[in-house]
C-alpha cells in the first residue's frame, strides 16, 4: 500500500477534482464513488475507484489536506 498526504496552504479543491478526472481517464473507472460536502466552511471531496487490474485508489481533500492512497488486494 502506497500513501501520500500533503498539506496545502491554499485551496486546491478544483485541481483535486481535475486529478480525479485524470485518474478516471487512466483506467480507474470501476466502482467509482465520489462525494462532495461542505462542513464548517471547509470543502471535502472524496473519490475512490478501481482499475481492471484490481488496483484501487482513494483520493480525499479536506481542510487543505490531500490524501492519495493506492492499494492492491
Amino acid at each position: 500500500r502506497d500513501h501520500l498526504c500533503q498539506r496545502h496552504e491554499r485551496n486546491y479543491y478544483k485541481q483535486i477534482k481535475a486529478y480525479a478526472s485524470q485518474l478516471k481517464n487512466a483506467g480507474f473507472d470501476k466502482g467509482i464513488y465520489e462525494d462532495t460536502n461542505e462542513i464548517a466552511g471547509y470543502s471535502i471531496y472524496t473519490f475512490t475507484a478501481e482499475n481492471q487490474n484490481g488496483l484501487s485508489v482513494s483520493l480525499t481533500f479536506a481542510s487543505g489536506t490531500t490524501t492519495v492512497s493506492f492499494n492492491k488486494d
